[in-house]
């Protein structure tokens, strides 16, 4: 601190002495009351006097300090200089206070609209906002403006994709690899978007001229070269380059090997190749027999597979330790395959704490997706019968019937049971979930009969109110009505993201897109509250919706953009190309 202060006393008399000869009428002034000054400087040199005490602040460590002085050395300075505002745009990202650094960085832009590292910095802000229309003008400017590189391009693609247009990322990465032909990121990068476009073999060859150019570690190359041919459906020819890479990777450090080969088998498994996953597996546990995930996953495979035993290669070299996961996908394999009484108390009995019975449950989620991949219903009922041994009560064991069920997406199943639950206990919750199964069902007028009767009287609990108030609203069945269940659900929850995104969207429907804008935006900030990035797809399309109403395209646009990056649906991607293709036909 002492030497802190030393060195702003000498930059401060530095200052007085340049401007002895510049009083005024004015005359001098105490300026900043922190414990490092206690001095006074003439008036006019007050915005470098701040600059400096920035400068100092942000040497000694306090942004906020810092950024306080900033703040006031330009809001002192009669005409700051676009330096000077691209300076404090970047402070104010560095805070996560993208907001402000965008506004400041357009004014600075606005100032010198001929300087390309402004739009290039602008365009990252964009990107980071998912903002990608105006990131891609932002840097398709300073690209025109010269003084760019490759990157430049290849940022550029990087923002075609992102808004979907492969046919422009197709024709930027062409152009950059003629002019640049070494740059095998270029080549990558256009067997990616060649991919996108589903043109494989164009892919196929931009890639192996990547790792031609690159030589020595292509190992993430030859990774995208394997899901092409499976794509393609040459099996035999993905599973000897995904063979080589696990090979190519042994002699580096563990978890590399580790890393790619779980890569692999995760592929493997999210195609459906289980019988590759199965070969490939055997072959790894060969020369890795602890590597106890690979057991996992080949135990899963025979499970997809239906076959009835695990073969010794699928064994391993370890001892799974009792009340693992590990231990428990084993042994739910054994159960599924005989369900001996022997098999079930094994399981039962390494269920002592509400810990092992998440493990349990936990371990049950890859059979169930297998389940569903393959529409089956015997594993999960067998798996129900698991759960429903340790419920507390019959109630309790059907709630769990209508989880598996939905779990599996067998709608059937889970009105079943919703039925046998609302049948023995007709109350409001059981109505809810005999209501959410009708809706699951599509049959909407079913679910509003069952739940209505319970909306209607004065102790109606929030979720349902706001569940029948929701689809009412979203069908444009009695919307008024449906408003007014939903309202009722906020007086209980005023700050529940969810309710007020079902006001948000009532008001949409009623062409009030005003008051819609005001609750999803509250919506959005009560979620952030509860996750600095939150992921609800739902709510950022809705946020689209309502903002493209209000003719706020590239808004709309970003926020299209941040709910396909969570859940990747057609009708979004479809809602993104309409404003894409509207905005570029203004321009």
């Amino acid at each position: 601190m002492k030497c802190l202060r030393t060195c702003i006393l000498i930059l401060i008399s530095l200052l007085l002495a340049g401007c002895a000869e510049k009083k005024t009428s004015v005359g001098m002034f105490p300026l900043d009351d922190h414990p490092l000054v206690d001095f006074y400087v003439p008036s006019e040199a007050e915005s470098t006097y701040h600059y400096l005490l920035y400068t100092m602040y942000r040497l000694h460590g306090d942004d906020q300090k810092a950024l306080e002085h900033f703040q006031m050395s330009i809001g002192a300075s009669p005409s700051p200089s676009a330096e000077l505002l691209m300076e404090l745009s970047a402070i104010y990202s560095l805070q996560h206070d993208q907001e402000r650094a965008i506004s400041v960085l357009e004014q600075a832009v606005a100032l010198n609209p001929y300087d390309p590292n402004l739009y290039k910095l602008l365009s990252l802000y964009y990107y980071q906002e998912y903002d990608f229309l105006r990131a891609r003008d932002a840097i398709t400017r300073a690209i025109d403006l010269g003084q760019t590189s490759g990157e430049d391009f290849l940022f550029l693609a990087d923002v075609l994709e992102k808004i979907g247009d492969y046919e422009s990322m197709v024709q930027v990465l062409h152009q950059l690899t003629l002019e640049h032909t070494d740059n095998y990121v270029a080549h990558y990068s256009l067997g990616v978007a060649f991919y996108r476009q589903q043109r494989y073999d164009d892919a196929a060859r931009s890639i192996r001229t990547a790792m031609e150019i690159r030589g020595g570690d292509t190992l993430s190359y030859r990774f995208m070269l394997g899901k092409l041919r499976l794509e393609q459906g040459y099996l035999d020819q993905a599973l000897d380059i995904y063979e080589e890479i696990y090979r190519s990777s042994l002699p580096m450090d563990t978890q590399i090997a580790t890393g790619y080969s779980m890569r692999i088998m995760e592929t493997l498994h999210e195609y459906g190749h289980y019988d590759l996953s199965i070969k490939l597996a055997k072959r790894m546990l060969q020369d890795n027999p602890s590597w106890i995930w690979t057991v996992d996953y080949c135990t899963l495979g025979l499970y997809a597979m239906q076959t009835n035993a695990v073969p010794d290669e699928c064994n391993g070299n370890i001892s799974l330790p009792a009340g693992s996961g590990h231990a428990f996908t084993r042994l739910l394999f054994q159960y599924l395959d005989t369900s001996t009484p022997e098999d079930r108390a094994q399981i039962l009995h390494l269920l002592n704490d509400s810990q092992s019975q998440g493990i349990l449950v936990q371990s049950m989620r890859p059979f169930l997706d297998i389940d569903k991949r393959f529409g089956r219903s015997q594993g999960p009922k067998m798996l129900l019968e698991l759960l429903q041994s340790l419920a507390e009560s019959p109630r309790e064991a059907l709630a769990m019937g209508i989880t598996i069920a939905d779990m599996i997406d067998n709608t059937e199943l889970q009105l079943t049971y919703a039925a046998d639950l609302y049948e023995q206990y007709p109350d409001s919750v059981s109505a809810l979930q005999l209501a959410w199964a009708h809706y699951d069902s599509g049959n909407l007028q079913q679910a509003i009969s069952i739940a209505e009767p319970y909306a209607k009287k004065k102790d109606a609990p929030a979720e349902l109110l706001n569940f029948l108030g929701y689809i009412m609203v979203d069908h444009h069945m009695q919307i008024t009505v449906g408003g007014n269940y939903i309202r009722r659900a906020v007086e209980q929850e005023s700050n529940n993201p969810y309710y007020i995104d079902s006001l948000a969207w009532y008001y949409y429907r009623t062409r009030d897109y005003t008051n819609a804008r005001i609750y999803i935006e509250r919506s959005i900030m009560l979620l952030q509250e509860r996750d600095p990035e939150p992921d609800d797809a739902i709510i950022f399309e809705h946020t689209g919706d309502i903002l493209q109403r209000l003719g706020d395209q590239y808004r709309a646009f970003a926020y299209y953009a941040r709910s396909y990056a969570f859940r990747d649906e057609p009708r979004v991607f479809n809602k993104m190309q309409a404003i894409r293709h509207s905005v570029d036909a203004q321009r």
